[in-house]
């Protein structure tokens, strides 16, 4: 392209540092505005390195945006793990033998084995499975709950000798 010459480029590079900040980042913006330029590949635009200013100024101001949605989740789920530890006994702490999990697993039901395995294997939060199943972080908390119960009421009764063979 005959109009990115050295001198352009430069130019932009320094827009880049001024609006970010930081050489590194800069160059991360100006190389995303280029790519993206040349994707677009803009036939009416009279003054390009305007038009490249402007992607670079878009798209800087949308990362800032996207850390700033980052940091607020973050913070949410540190909020969200001081308040879930509401009883002593976690899901994750009941210990059950290969031979009883499968009994255990099979007692069951779909969505409760789905829920023990997000909660459990992938250690997503209360929060980020509400936004899986799209309900309140309550019912999923309400959920977990019972399904600890119902775990802990299959393993006493499987201890006693009481489960049902």
């Amino acid at each position: 392209m005959k109009f990115l010459d050295k001198h352009t480029l430069n130019q932009l590079y320094r827009f880049g540092i001024a609006l970010t900040g930081s050489p590194q980042d800069a160059e991360d913006v100006l190389h995303t505005a280029i790519e993206r330029f040349l994707v677009k590949r803009p036939k009416d635009v009279t003054e390009k390195s305007a038009f490249i200013r402007t992607i670079m100024r878009n798209y800087w101001y949308d990362e800032i945006r996207k850390q700033k949605n980052h940091q607020a989740h973050v913070e949410s789920l540190q909020v969200e793990q001081s308040h879930t530890d509401i009883d002593k006994d976690r899901l994750e702490d009941i210990v059950i033998d290969q031979h009883d999990f499968q009994k255990h697993w099979q007692a069951l039901q779909a969505p409760q084995r789905e829920l023990l395995y997000m909660h459990c294997v992938l250690e997503y939060s209360a929060q980020e499975i509400a936004d899986e199943f799209n309900c309140a972080r309550g019912t999923i908390l309400s959920r977990i709950h019972r399904l600890k119960k119902q775990l802990k009421q299959l393993s006493s009764s499987h201890l006693l000798g009481l489960s049902h063979e």
